[in-house]
């Protein structure tokens, strides 16, 4: 029951009765909004293309990895090993079937190095520390498509391959950029 209840949200008091908050007036989906995207402007979301990717860069680099990079400790060197060891051994597994499934084009030395870039960069550029990441099933089954549908068609698979994730990342960009 909210009637005559005085709630607070994000350090503003409001008064769920008259639904009026003392400091900004009545409670809106903009209003939500503008706390939200921190913007101090009229535009709506849909017209603040590319700032939800600046911001999350920049509070990333700015408050996260700073504060990750500087607390190295002995809990911080276990965890890496952990990390390793989980990392390691499914990689190896993949890879072996990678490199069944694809001719020996992609294998277990290839799939290791790929998992080691990617969580480098990511654990450096994204929002979250660390991620496990490598090879899986639905993605091994997407690269055995991928291999025979280049063998069908004649053309090459690792250029094939290579330009299937330059248009899965241009995408993915689109899709930050323009909040799809």
């Amino acid at each position: 029951d909210t009637v005559g209840r005085t709630d607070t949200m994000g350090g503003d008091n409001i008064d769920y009765e008259s639904g009026e908050n003392d400091t900004h007036g009545p409670v809106t989906l903009k209003s939500q909004q503008s706390k939200f995207f921190k913007s101090h402007d009229n535009r709506q979301p849909s017209q603040m293309c590319g700032r939800g990717i600046v911001s999350d860069f920049r509070n990333t680099i700015g408050k996260h990895w700073v504060k990750e990079m500087t607390n190295f400790n002995t809990k911080t060197i276990a965890v890496s090993f952990f990390l390793f060891i989980a990392v390691i051994a499914p990689s190896i597994t993949f890879g072996a079937v990678y490199a069944k499934r694809t001719n020996n084009y992609m294998g277990a030395v290839e799939l290791l190095l790929a998992t080691a870039w990617c969580g480098i960069f990511y654990s450096l550029v994204s929002g979250m520390p660390m991620m496990i990441n490598g090879g899986t099933g639905p993605v091994l089954t997407f690269q055995s498509v991928t291999y025979e549908l280049a063998k069908s068609l004649d053309i090459p698979f690792l250029p094939f391959n290579a330009w299937v994730g330059i248009w899965v990342a241009i995408y993915m960009l689109l899709a930050g950029f323009f909040y799809l």
